[in-house]
């Protein structure tokens, strides 16, 4: 039966059903084109139509700093008897931070100092010590920052940390 319907009565080979598989063929691939090529215009035009936020980069090779030299604090729960020396460094958000921030350098001194005070020998020497310091230290100064002036520091870093 099946065979009757692809030979038509002359005993010919019926070509509709040839020109059928070719022509669902050519519509896919078709299908297939005008899509990608939408997708492609859509992506092209699309970034030509958004529009362009200049923000100023702040170079990565010249980051802004404030030091704090030679600090020295006399660490918890040793009567005194065992130093912390620190050299603390400080990555500032905006230039402009740095005017305002050594106007106030004792203030900051003060609160570096008092937060290396309350640490342990054995907080400081332990795997988390200088982490937890410079946490201490970013989160007091930035709260001094945030009431005073706008910026906030970065980041905190140690030149030298000697304990004596």
């Amino acid at each position: 039966m099946a065979e009757e319907n692809d030979i038509d009565k002359s005993g010919t080979e019926n070509e509709g059903t040839g020109k059928k598989g070719k022509g669902v063929i050519l519509i896919a691939v078709l299908g297939v084109v005008l899509i990608a090529g939408g997708i492609g215009t859509g992506l092209v035009l699309g970034k030509k139509s958004r529009p362009v936020v200049t923000v100023p980069k702040k170079n990565p090779d010249t980051p802004v700093i404030v030091q704090f030299k030679d600090l020295y604090v006399n660490i918890a729960e040793t009567k005194a008897t065992r130093v912390l020396k620190l050299t603390v460094v400080l990555e500032l958000s905006e230039e402009k931070l740095t005017t305002p921030l050594e106007a106030h350098r004792a203030i900051i001194r003060d609160l570096i100092s008092e937060a290396a005070s309350r640490m342990t020998i054995d907080e400081l020497e332990g795997r988390n010590g200088r982490s937890i310091l410079k946490r201490e230290i970013k989160n007091r100064v930035n709260d001094l920052v945030r009431d005073r002036m706008a910026g906030a520091v970065i980041d905190v870093y140690f030149s030298d940390f000697l304990i004596q």
